[in-house]
């Protein structure tokens, strides 16, 4: 079972980091990356001092743990309708936006006559509320994989870390996070079985049936946040030439999955996914660019707001 969630999991999210691999690329070259909401710890107007930067971390650690205990809350008082309506309707707009950024990528439309886009966006909003609509009424690994997918699509070329001492800060702060809500507050574990019904984790089947026994699962937050890591690497990528950093960066996501299955397997219990992750993320992207020489434009401060 071990090898199946692996392969799938693999896959299936090197598909998502290559489809928004594609969209960042293309608006980081035509100086579009400011359009996002920009992470920098790093700005050129602060002297960081050592105490300064563990706050950060801190102050990142405690803000998620905040937000769990949030949903948490909710969920206990409120039921799992209010986090529904609320991914109903976030599901939505950004699903919308994600095709608008999709079609202008691939210069579908460019050709159209005006009615011919309205209908084009016509399409594209049936497209996503029935996508929506198909989690809800018809809840089954394939409607949460694609509802899952869309969130992750759209938080990934919606946020940009601007440097790598950004990206290893934000790590610090992610596996604080993660190694307390799983190991000591047990707070991650509450909020998987209190959302059950809700898509806020990829699933991995044994087969295509719909009621596929799963295999595997992961949440949002363990392709997302390490995703900003190798988001930002198709970004230097770009910026070097070449895509060598952004494929070091996806293998090290791959072995940091690799190691996640491998402790779970063995402890037989859960695993904050992301104390294997990040690293992972971080050495595969340090290593891709000292291994191809471009370490002097990989580790820039300000590469996000660099076009190539």
């Amino acid at each position: 079972m071990i090898g199946i969630g692996f392969v799938s999991a693999a896959i299936g999210v090197t598909l998502l980091f290559l489809v928004a691999g594609r969209i960042v690329t293309w608006e980081y070259s035509r100086g579009s990356s400011m359009k996002t909401v920009r992470i920098d710890f790093l700005r050129k107007d602060r002297k960081q001092s050592r105490m300064r930067v563990m706050a950060k971390v801190g102050i990142l650690a405690i803000s998620m743990l905040g937000f769990i205990a949030i949903l948490l809350l909710s969920t206990k008082y409120f039921g799992e309708w209010p986090i529904k309506i609320y991914l109903m309707i976030a599901l939505v707009m950004c699903g919308v936006k994600l095709l608008n950024r999709l079609v202008n990528i691939f210069g579908i439309g460019r050709s159209l006559s005006p009615f011919q886009q309205s209908m084009g966006k016509v399409s594209g909003w049936m497209i996503v509320l029935g996508m929506t609509a198909a989690w809800i009424f018809h809840p089954s690994w394939l409607t949460f994989d694609v509802a899952a997918s869309a969130a992750v699509l759209w938080m990934l070329v919606s946020v940009s870390i601007a440097n790598f001492g950004t990206a290893m800060i934000t790590s610090g702060g992610v596996m604080i996070y993660d190694a307390i809500s799983v190991f000591q507050t047990h707070k991650m574990i509450e909020l998987v079985k209190a959302t059950s019904g809700i898509p806020i984790m990829v699933m991995q089947p044994s087969s295509l049936s719909l009621h596929a026994q799963i295999t595997f699962a992961m949440g949002l937050g363990d392709i997302v946040l390490p995703g900003l890591v190798v988001m930002f690497a198709f970004r230097a990528a770009k910026r070097c030439g070449g895509k060598a950093i952004a494929v070091g960066t996806i293998l090290g996501y791959v072995m940091g999955l690799f190691a996640t299955l491998l402790a779970l397997h063995i402890t037989g219990s859960p695993q904050p996914a992301t104390i294997y992750l990040m690293p992972g993320v971080l050495i595969g992207y340090a290593v891709a660019a000292y291994a191809t020489g471009q370490q002097q434009s990989a580790f820039k401060r300000d590469l996000v707001d660099i076009p190539a």
